[in-house]
């Protein structure tokens, strides 16, 4: 039944051999495990492997199997080959059978995420056990198994993939008799921490004490012999990688809750206040989110509240500190519901008390319905003819959970769309986009070509548009954020070396963009640069335009467009190209993180302003000379 063909056969067969009784029940065990089967197992398939089961000797064979599936490591040749994946497969589905084991979540896990990254050409059973062990998790219904879930998908950068896993999740979710989201937000872990963000992880010989700081940094001390920024070099090798999984997993987690919290601002859920306080507010990981983000207060008898709570049940409001009301509803609060004097107070709020949020919120970005958009019916071409960078774009897409087909040379692979779900309100997002460089004469697209954005209901294989007056405005804002996005980072206007490409198709296209109107993600940079210049010690040198922040160095006066941080030498408008390194900007506090353009334009900022000093050559010899 098992074929001596890879390293995971190779580990089982030694191990079956030791068993001295009972081969019938186990033979029996496995013949039924190798039976073909649809990608799913039925109900009748499940109850004969789990009368199977009851058996000593199966469970023990299966036990050890399972756990070589897992832990068999790569040795230069394969892991699990196709002639040995049917059955592998019905061993994970088996899990969902077995009794609970505390192995059975981590090993659903780590089979789930092995047919991806290094190992993928040793893993022949690609993604068929990674939907089987997908399946089983769901079936499950734990909350170790719905956390693990939640972790996948975070981590999952393929459609089909993230399909079944999203399945999975709804059918947990039925079982329990919840909505996915409520089920979500309660099964996320603690992972061992206090109430202070404190938690001791111990393996054997070793110990690490870790603290989750107020910015989400996991800090660990390890207490080996006395604390240190590393295991001691006589640490028991086995129990230092032990730590580092619980360590991992708190990072893990962390994350996953981060995306989860963000992915929120586009369902405009509400929770009774006694629910969020217990699964947001109080929680020793989402509360440090929740207690760093801005939340609507609504009760039936006052006037709504909006602020960041604290933990002793304190809500700080612009206006200032109030008690948590007890008979109320919370949403979370997003910019594109609120009016503008309300978005500038509480982004001047942030800069006066110094408080990071996790994810952009009171300086998101925020698109509203165009009378253009309002015209055309069913879909935008605000972000259309574009030219991005094609692989940077692909990558941005899978990064932010979206499913694209890859621009290939075959028929039809050269026009593609970016989809993406938006499950709170059954609608899913496309962004149209096709190749427009020479790269299939190498296999692979380099440039692409932007155009409409439109949606269609999910799940309808039609694929019908819905007039887009009909999307939900916060689904409707966060679906364009992120296009705005896609265009933002991996447009060639970002390119400083393409002003050397005169010659080049896409050149009128670098030109225009590279100074054009700013887009709505270059305007909250820009209220932000407002806002952080005072506090720079160059802020005498610098002054905040409509499209440009212009600085005043020693040699040269320039400008910097707030959208692509292209640089100008005045007064002749002459491009001065300068390449960014890793950025390195003035040590001041950021309300947010991710706007790499904004840290760009902070470095070139402290570079122009001291233009003395420049010892560059490249960019020395861009400079005019002084006369």
């Amino acid at each position: 039944m098992i074929v001596p063909a890879d390293a995971w056969a190779g580990v089982v067969l030694a191990q079956l051999a030791t068993l001295t009784e009972e081969h019938g029940e186990v033979t029996a065990l496995l013949r039924h495990l190798a039976r073909p089967a649809a990608a799913r197992p039925t109900r009748s398939w499940l109850a004969v492997a789990g009368t199977m089961l009851e058996t000593e000797a199966a469970r023990r064979a299966a036990g050890f199997m399972f756990t070589a599936l897992t832990g068999v490591r790569l040795a230069g040749q394969v892991i699990l080959s196709e002639r040995n994946t049917d059955l592998a497969r019905g061993l994970v589905w088996a899990v969902a059978v077995l009794p609970p084991s505390r192995q059975a979540v981590p090993g659903l896990l780590k089979v789930a995420g092995r047919w991806r990254g290094r190992e993928e050409a040793a893993w022949a059973a690609g993604e068929k056990l990674a939907n089987a062990a997908v399946w089983s998790l769901g079936r499950l219904g734990t909350a170790d198994s719905v956390a693990a879930l939640q972790q996948l998908a975070g981590r999952n950068r393929h459609g089909g993939l993230g399909k079944r896993i999203s399945a999975a999740l709804a059918a947990a979710a039925e079982q329990a008799g919840l909505t996915p989201g409520q089920l979500a937000e309660r099964s996320v872990p603690a992972c061992g921490l206090d109430s202070q963000g404190a938690a001791t992880f111990c393996a054997g010989a070793v110990t690490a004490r870790v603290q989750v700081d107020d910015d989400l940094t996991v800090r660990a001390n390890w207490a080996t012999a006395g604390r240190a920024p590393r295991p001691a070099p006589d640490a028991p090798p086995a129990d230092v990688r032990a730590v580092k999984a619980e360590l991992k997993e708190l990072r893990e987690t962390i994350a996953t809750e981060r995306r989860r919290l963000e992915d929120l601002l586009a369902a405009g859920r509400s929770w009774p206040l006694d629910e969020w306080r217990r699964y947001y507010l109080e929680h020793p990981i989402v509360g440090r989110l929740a207690r760093r983000l801005i939340w609507r207060i609504t009760t039936p008898d006052t006037a709504a509240a909006t602020g960041i709570p604290s933990a002793d049940g304190t809500l700080h409001t612009i206006s200032g500190d109030i008690p948590l009301p007890e008979d109320a509803t919370v949403t979370m609060w997003h910019p594109v519901t609120a009016p503008a004097a309300e978005v500038r107070a509480w982004r001047s709020w942030l800069f006066g008390h110094g408080l990071r949020q996790p994810f952009k919120q009171a300086f998101r970005e925020i698109y509203l319905l165009t009378p253009a958009e309002e015209q055309t019916g069913t879909y935008s071409n605000r972000f259309a003819s574009h030219i991005l960078r094609y692989q940077q774009a692909y990558a941005l897409f899978r990064e932010r959970g979206w499913a694209a087909s890859y621009l290939r040379p075959y028929d039809g692979g050269y026009d593609a769309s970016a989809r993406h779900d938006l499950p709170g309100v059954g609608l899913t997002c496309r962004f149209e986009h096709f190749q427009v460089d020479d790269g299939h004469l190498a296999g692979q697209a380099a440039l692409c070509s932007t155009d409409r954005v439109w949606f269609h209901r999910s799940g309808d294989r039609a694929q019908a548009p819905v007039p887009i007056a009909d999307v939900p405005p916060l689904a409707f804002s966060e679906a364009m954020r992120d296009v705005d996005l896609f265009v933002g980072v991996s447009s060639i206007a970002l390119d400083p070396t393409w002003a050397d490409r005169a010659a080049d198709a896409h050149y009128g296209y670098w030109l225009q963009a590279s100074s054009g109107a700013l887009s709505a993600s270059a305007e909250v940079r820009r209220d932000a640069l407002a806002r952080l210049i005072p506090r720079l010690k160059i802020a005498d040198r610098v002054e905040l335009g409509d499209r440009y922040v212009r600085v005043r160095g020693q040699l040269h006066e320039y400008k910097i467009h707030l959208g692509s941080a292209n640089v100008m030498i005045e007064p002749d408008h002459q491009y001065l190209c300068i390449v960014p390194a890793p950025a390195r900007f003035p040590r001041i506090m950021l309300p947010f993180d991710g706007d790499q353009v904004l840290s760009v334009i902070l470095s070139k900022m402290a570079l122009l302003a001291s233009d003395d000093k420049i010892t560059d050559p490249e960019i020395l010899a861009q400079l005019p000379r002084s006369s």
